[in-house]
């Protein structure tokens, strides 16, 4: 499970504030999503090395449970297992990220 703050934490939170479940969007498209979030220090395209902030969205889709799948290019939360999901542990991060004072959504309910 990421922690707060961290990019794969935005890219959690980017996903359930800007999707149903289901629904997906491009890396392009919740690259800027997740940067607008505020739950990651770093920005999304800042390169560490070799890596920037998308580096961690592999571990992301091979986790056990996965909490990121992809369809039709896009990419989605999670919604089973119940309780363990990608949306389950997305939402979870959301009020993490509200409770220490990074996301700036307006919404921590979410």
């Amino acid at each position: 499970v990421p922690k707060v703050p961290s990019c794969n934490a935005a890219l959690l939170v980017a996903l359930l504030l800007n999707t149903r479940p289901g629904e997906g969007k491009t890396k392009e498209e919740l690259m800027i999503l997740a940067d607008a979030t505020g739950v990651s220090k770093e920005p999304m395209d800042k390169k560490t090395g070799f890596y920037d902030g998308w580096a961690g969205m592999s571990e992301l889709k091979k986790g056990d449970p996965a909490l990121v799948c992809m369809k039709k290019k896009l990419y989605c939360l999670t919604t089973q297992p119940q309780g363990s999901a990608g949306r389950d542990v997305a939402r979870a991060l959301h009020q993490l990220a509200h409770r220490e004072g990074y996301c700036g959504c307006g919404n921590s309910t979410l």
